[in-house]
Formats: structure tokens, C-alpha cells, sequence
């Protein structure tokens, strides 16, 4: 789980970044 966790961690930090990008268009 620690694992996945990670993954999960990355993907948000990455979704965030794109809805920041999102907002800026």
C-alpha cells in the first residue's frame, strides 16, 4: 500500500498542477 500511496501522492500533486494550468487558459 505504501507503494500506491506514493502513486497517489504523485498523481494529485499532477492533477493539481493541471488544473492550475486549467485556470490560467
Amino acid at each position: 500500500f505504501g507503494f500506491l500511496s506514493e502513486i497517489d501522492l504523485e498523481y494529485e500533486e499532477t492533477s493539481a498542477e493541471n488544473k492550475m494550468v486549467v485556470e490560467q487558459i
